[in-house]
């Protein structure tokens, strides 16, 4: 039982060792990852600064060259500025072209609002048309309700009479 509990310990020390020693070695790594970004850094600027070194040294020996790069850059220039002058018209037309839909839009939207606004005038209308109608359609039917029942009213009274009539005849005549 001794033993085992002094390989515990031993056990649990050298776990605690290994983190330690983990540890050490993630933060050596970090270092070691920014040295070898900084050289990366450093290098790269040391082969641009050679490159323009390299050319500097070129474009003073070749001072021929210089003159025909000279002729070359107005004729590229000649050339950048016709295109330029071509876009700039372009540009206009492509102008010109939208201010004409622009003012076909408003137009179009013009024509629209105007119709919107005859249409829902003529709907009002004709709403209220048929709501005159139909007003007028109760006040008839309520007329002819009304006519109606007179008429019944005078037949009934006519037919009373009729059977009096005949009551009175039939004993006259009897």
């Amino acid at each position: 039982m001794q033993l085992l509990l002094v390989y515990q310990q031993r056990i649990d020390s050298l776990v605690s060792e290994l983190s330690t020693v983990r540890e050490s070695l993630v933060v050596k790594s970090t270092a070691v990852e920014k040295l070898t970004a900084q050289v990366d850094a450093l290098r790269s600027k040391y082969e641009d600064i050679t490159k323009r070194k390299a050319s500097a040294i070129a474009a003073l020996s070749s001072t021929a060259d210089s003159s025909n790069d000279v002729a070359a850059l107005k004729q590229e220039l000649s050339n950048a500025l016709e295109d330029l002058d071509a876009s700039t018209k372009t540009a206009e037309q492509y102008k010109d072209i939208a201010d004409a839909a622009e003012k076909e839009l408003n137009a179009l939207s013009t024509t629209y609002e105007s119709y919107k606004e005859s249409s829902e005038a003529k709907v009002a209308s004709l709403t209220k048309e048929l709501e005159d109608l139909r007003a007028q359609l109760t006040s008839v039917t309520e007329e002819k309700n009304k006519l109606k029942e007179d008429l019944d009213a005078v037949s009934y009274d006519s037919q009373i009479k009729m059977e009096d009539y005949e009551s009175k005849t039939c004993i006259v005549t009897g």
